[in-house]
């Protein structure tokens, strides 16, 4: 080995870079890269889809690790960031076609879920908190932004929330 790192120090002699030996200390952020990569496109399969012309800025939310779940107008879900097991314990296709109400429990306040359906009805954003449930039954503080998406006819077509665990 010694060999090795002489010729390296030899080669490499004044240089402002080194080799990369291994893999192994990026892996994880390259895989984050792709992942984030992969929604990102999901998305904009979705925004064409679905004509969207003004929804919220999703890149950065995604590379923060915050969750966004996409719903219909009838709030079902829709598509879920690779997040939402990491926040909630459900894989995305279980809750596909549900609604977000399948997370809430005993402890989820009444009052911020009417202001939360009160801001939907009236298509406004929503900035607010309650408890959800994880898969396993344990609750945690969700902060969430909602937002309704316009199609190019100005006409809402679905809710997009960021969602992040306190």
């Amino acid at each position: 080995m010694f060999e090795y790192e002489e010729a390296l120090n030899h080669m490499y002699k004044g240089a402002t870079y080194a080799p990369l030996i291994s893999w192994d200390i990026s892996c994880k952020h390259i895989y984050g890269a792709i992942n984030t990569g992969q929604e990102l496109q999901c998305l904009k399969v979705l925004e064409k889809d679905l004509n969207w012309v003004e929804f919220p800025e999703l890149r950065l939310p995604l590379l923060h690790k915050k969750t966004v779940v996409i719903t219909n107008l009838k709030k079902e879900i829709i598509w879920v960031s690779r997040r939402f097991y990491h926040l909630t314990g459900y894989l995305p296709a279980e809750a596909v076609g549900k609604t977000p109400s399948f997370l809430q429990g005993s402890q989820t306040c009444k009052l911020a879920m009417g202001r939360i359906r009160e801001n939907l009805k009236a298509l406004q954003p929503v900035n607010d908190e309650l408890v959800n449930y994880k898969k396993d039954g344990q609750p945690y503080l969700c902060k969430l932004q909602i937002y309704p998406v316009f199609d190019k006819s100005h006409t809402p077509v679905n809710f997009v929330a960021i969602e992040s665990a306190e």
